[in-house]
């Protein structure tokens, strides 16, 4: 059982360490094509949500702009202009670009008439465009420019401004095919900046809006390389800059409503570390689970081989028994009649004519008239007695048996000499002759009448040499029981 306990114990050892082994290969063999998919997967992500916030924040100025360039109010009152005194066409714009301003509180709400290039915000009168001025190219390029609306980033000129940048929506009021006015938004960079501060402390990035013209860029030069070589809008770009032990994942895209470029930057050092991190967790966790299984499954093989060598156990022990008593004499342990014959031959076949064994056989002298006068309760006693006696007159290579009621045989294996027989005979009639004493006190006188023939001078097989044996007894019995006599020379003794 110790046996099998150490043989359970050391198949789990081994299962389990080749098993760590083989998760711990696989895990970290498949690790750099993790990292790269997972840090892909989450930047992209992450990106894609920023895109559609930034777009978010950035549609709302266009929308309100829009807006304006198409309310009725608005258009009547430009072409009504003309027609209207210039301190009430003030206040009435005034009026009209205050309420946007204060619900919308951009840097500034502001509208240009192209009737008299007067440009107005919510406070009024802010200047008039001088067209030649190379500060108000905007203007230009708003009433040439195809689209609807454009985006320009320039310093604040309105008047109190803070000569910061600032994003400008530039939206084309349009009358029968006419631009009657430029309207817009205002949004200060400052106010930029804010937004993308807010969006890096959440997703934990680097944001940055690039224009055409790179004015609000804060990217060093070889990032801006890499947006110049961005040429396909439709495409969302990425790229990998590796500064030592830090690792950037940079994502590029193009937001078509403002026509600018978002760049996101993530350090995947952090994100390499916490897959590390996650993947030693997980073969922890593997090999913790692994070792239960292989533990229960240890505990089953040894509780099933425990029982299972119980079973051999016991069928081992049943067929000794069912041997044993197969061959077995059950009142006295020695072979029985068949055993006893089939032993003994089988050794004078084996042996050679220079070996000489003895054949002895003997009964109990007057064995019925003891049955009769003690009962075969006592009667079984003494036939035990004897058989104790036989065996304690021959070494383990000699061969006893029952082979009937009251009758013994015993093959004495490799007699030195006919005196060594003798004198061996002549104990064995002298201890079957002391008599039993018996629980109650009562002495049983005993003796026993012996026949020996020797192999291989008087036989050389079991029949002829129990024959010859036998007829040795009958002749210590015809000469007054109580002896032995050696066949052929009929040897006497008592």
């Amino acid at each position: 059982m110790k046996k099998s306990l150490l043989s359970a114990i050391i198949f789990i050892a081994i299962m389990w360490i080749i098993v760590i082994v083989f998760i711990y290969g696989v895990s970290y063999q498949s690790y750099d094509n993790i990292q790269h998919r997972y840090v892909e997967d989450v930047a992209d992500l992450l990106s894609e949500t920023l895109y559609y916030k930034i777009e978010a924040y950035f549609q709302e100025p266009v929308d309100v702009s829009v807006a304006m360039a198409n309310t009725s109010f608005l258009k009547e009152l430009l072409l009504d202009e003309h027609n209207m005194d210039e301190d009430e066409f003030e206040q009435i714009m005034i009026k009209y670009l205050s309420e946007y301003q204060q619900k919308y509180d951009y840097r500034s709400i502001w509208l240009c008439s192209t009737a008299t290039q007067k440009m107005f915000d919510s406070r009024g009168l802010d200047r008039v465009i001088d067209l030649d001025s190379p500060l108000e190219t905007w203007y230009n390029e708003t009433l040439s420019d195809y689209k609807e609306y454009n985006l320009n980033l320039d310093v604040d000129k309105f008047v109190g401004g803070s000569s910061e940048l600032a994003l400008y929506v530039n939206c084309k009021i349009m009358h029968e095919g006419e631009v009657i006015a430029i309207t817009g938004v205002a949004v200060s960079q400052t106010d930029l900046l804010n937004v993308l501060s807010i969006y890096e402390d959440e997703y934990n990035v680097k944001l940055t809006l690039v224009d055409s013209d790179q004015l609000l860029s804060m990217f060093d030069s070889d990032i801006l390389k890499q947006v110049n070589n961005y040429s396909n809008r439709n495409e969302v770009f990425s790229f990998t800059i590796d500064e030592g032990n830090e690792e950037d994942f940079t994502i590029i895209t193009h937001i078509p409503s403002i026509d600018w470029y978002l760049i996101s930057d993530s350090n995947i050092s952090e994100i390499s570390h916490k897959i590390q991190q996650e993947i030693l967790e997980q073969v922890i966790f593997e090999a913790i689970i692994t070792f239960i299984v292989l533990l229960v499954i240890g505990i089953v093989f040894f509780i099933y081989n425990k029982r299972v060598t119980n079973k051999l156990v016991e069928i081992e022990l049943e067929n000794q028994h069912l041997v044993t008593k197969s061959i077995k004499d059950p009142a006295t342990g020695l072979y029985n009649k068949s055993a006893s014959r089939e032993v003994i031959n089988e050794v004078l076949m084996s042996s050679n004519r220079a070996q000489t064994h003895a054949l002895i056989i003997l009964d109990i002298d007057l064995f019925k008239q003891i049955n009769d006068r003690y009962g075969h309760p006592i009667g079984d006693k003494i036939i035990l007695e004897f058989a104790n006696r036989i065996t304690m007159q021959f070494n383990e290579e000699c061969i006893c048996g029952r082979i009937g009621g009251d009758e013994f045989i015993v093959l004495f294996t490799n007699v030195p000499d006919t005196m060594t027989l003798k004198f061996k005979l002549q104990r064995l009639v002298d201890t079957l002759h002391q008599d039993v004493i018996l629980k109650d006190g009562t002495v049983c006188k005993v003796s026993s009448s012996i026949g020996a023939a020797t192999f291989p001078l008087y036989g050389l097989e079991f029949e002829e040499l129990y024959n010859n044996a036998d007829k040795a007894l009958y002749e210590t019995k015809e000469k007054g029981r109580d002896g032995y006599t050696l066949y052929n020379t009929f040897s006497y003794g008592k």
